[in-house]
């Protein structure tokens, strides 16, 4: 289980930022947001942007797992018996120990989400970089699905979901990994 542990890239992450800070190059973005993750910072570095650094996204960090973090399969299942079986089956019921619910997370990550574009009203283009399942669970707010969906919106590694913010946001292109090749 990888929740909040904060572990940098491994040579394949790396090798992935690089080539999305490529697709960047020659469209920079205004600015980039990143959870504060180290992994998700090292992404976010990677990116070319017309204001240079990383900005600090609060609230876009990744599911809270709390023990079970680093756990594996046999571990968990050893260690908390039918709780796997739970957030494969049931995701809405799942509260691991010390950790935070789906809901709760989606919740944190909706109000970290509206704060960055609050707060970059004029960027003409703006990079947020956040973690699968808090991806997941704002897409199913946006698309107006039920968060049990959150799934349905699986991105590999450094894709791509472009929005349009007006009033409210709408998605444009979703999960494009084109630049992984």
């Amino acid at each position: 289980m990888l929740g909040r542990e904060d572990i940098p890239l491994d040579t394949e992450g790396e090798a992935q930022a690089l080539r999305l800070g490529a697709r960047f190059a020659a469209d920079r973005p205004t600015v980039v947001y990143s959870s504060p993750l180290g992994r998700a910072r090292q992404t976010a570095a990677a990116i070319p942007a017309l204001q240079p650094g990383v900005r600090d996204a609060p609230g876009l960090e990744e599911l809270h797992v709390g023990a079970l973090e680093g756990l594996t399969g046999p571990e968990l299942d050893t260690r908390f018996p039918g709780l796997m079986k739970i957030w494969l089956h049931q995701p809405l019921d799942f509260r691991p120990p010390d950790g935070e619910t789906l809901g709760e997370a989606s919740e944190r990550a909706w109000s970290g989400l509206e704060a960055v574009v609050a707060a970059e009203r004029s960027a003409a283009t703006l990079v947020v970089v956040t973690h699968q399942i808090v991806l997941g669970a704002l897409l199913c707010r946006i698309q107006g699905r039920p968060l049990s969906e959150f799934r349905s919106f699986f991105h590999k590694n450094t894709a791509i979901t472009e929005l349009e913010w007006d009033d409210s946001p709408r998605v444009l292109r979703l999960a494009d990994a084109s630049h992984l090749g």
